[in-house]
């Protein structure tokens, strides 16, 4: 038995949290236009009591009730989506509860299958067909397509079509502090690239400068200062890969990586180095292609692994296992299965640690007569659980 990857599961909460932190932040922004309106209201009636104006006093009045309506505006909205927010976070912790309590439900590893994979094709662009397949899979709560169907696409068109890093900054400046945790090049390519286009326009000394200016955090990394030398040489040169024609589509796919990676989404082209789709194809097909299935020793003519098919299949495109040696974890007590941790076993050949079955006992209330099956629901005698042995 092997727990499901926790990491892959989080991400479900990531998005929908950060859009909830972003609205309350935008609401409690509100609140404050709230305060600074009531306080010139009341400078207002202060004014109005010692120097009597009325058209001045309308005029502000004026002002102040557009941009009262425009706070209000802001404050709906916010609200809109911190209840939306808290909505889809409160459906997936839901969902996330009912895998963890019946894992084994065969309606659940296929939806959590197909979520994967539109999410994966999200990550790579394929938004139409991500989407058809999230509505007919019922996992369109469970995947987050919005950053890049919504945001991103319409700064890789400035980049492409416009040739402008206006907006891709002003996104790159809103999402600083991620991009820093990520260690993310995207801000840095754009910088390098206005000097290109200053060095364009005749302008080196500018560019220099520019660099200088807007670069001098990443100069103490290696891998970011050989690009800037690399750049300030084809400044000088005014040609090179920064003045390539392909530039500016290599600057929008770059982009596209970053909000991938940004968003928690799946990419093979870039962002995850092993998306958690690739990591369970993986994880998966190292099981077919192991030492021990090809020892004539180890064949077993009732596993339908060991088939002729299945063998034919292994020994021509599937990776190879590297190690023999294998760790069990518990899905309870998510620690590995050993001779301090022994594997117990239920009369349905469900396999649960000593530790796990220790919770799953005091999560019950604390009898020891009987015990619960967590994958199926069933109760057995306590008793009538033996211990496995590892070989």
């Amino acid at each position: 038995m092997c727990v499901e990857g926790s990491d892959n599961e989080l991400r479900l909460l990531r998005m929908p949290l950060d859009n909830l932190a972003r609205a309350v932040k935008q609401s409690q922004k509100c609140e404050k236009d709230f305060q600074v309106i009531s306080n010139a209201l009341r400078a207002l009636q202060e004014r109005e009591k010692e120097q009597p104006n009325i058209d001045q006093t309308i005029a502000s009045l004026e002002k102040i009730s557009i941009r009262l309506k425009a706070t209000r505006a802001k404050f709906s909205e916010a609200g809109a989506v911190v209840k939306s927010n808290a909505s889809a976070v409160q459906r997936r912790v839901d969902y996330l509860g009912d895998y963890d309590e019946v894992g084994a439900s065969p309606i659940l590893r296929l939806a959590r299958v197909n979520r994967f994979i539109a999410q994966y094709l999200y990550g790579e662009g394929y938004s139409a067909l991500a989407h058809s397949l999230a509505e007919k899979a019922s996992v369109a709560d469970l995947v987050d397509p919005s950053l890049i169907m919504e945001n991103v696409q319409g700064l890789m068109e400035s980049l492409t079509e416009r040739h402008s890093v206006v907006e891709s900054l002003h996104w790159c400046s809103e999402n600083r502090a991620k991009l820093q945790e990520m260690d993310s090049v995207l801000e840095l390519e754009l910088r390098l690239q206005e000097g290109v286009e200053m060095c364009r326009a005749d302008r080196p000394a500018d560019a220099v400068l520019h660099v200088r200016r807007h670069c001098q955090p990443y100069f103490a990394a290696p891998h970011h200062f050989s690009k800037i030398c690399t750049a300030l040489t084809n400044y000088a040169m005014k040609g090179g890969s920064y003045f390539s024609s392909q530039r500016w589509t290599e600057l929008a796919c770059t982009l596209r990586q970053e909000a991938v990676r940004l968003a928690a989404l799946e990419s093979s082209s870039g962002g995850e180095s092993f998306p958690s789709l690739v990591q369970l194809l993986r994880a998966g097909t190292l099981h077919l292609r192991c030492p021990q299935r090809f020892s004539s020793a180890a064949l077993c003519t009732d596993d339908p692994m060991t088939s002729e098919h299945i063998l034919t299949l292994c020994d021509r495109s599937t990776p190879c296992v590297r190690g023999d040696s294998h760790m069990l974890l518990c899905r309870i007590s998510r620690l590995p299965m050993d001779s301090e941790n022994p594997p117990m076993v239920y009369p349905n050949g469900r396999v649960i640690s000593v530790r796990g079955l220790k919770e799953v006992i005091k999560r019950s209330g604390g009898g020891t007569q009987y015990v619960t099956c967590p994958a199926t629901g069933e109760v057995y005698p306590l008793s009538s659980l033996r211990k496995a042995v590892l070989v």
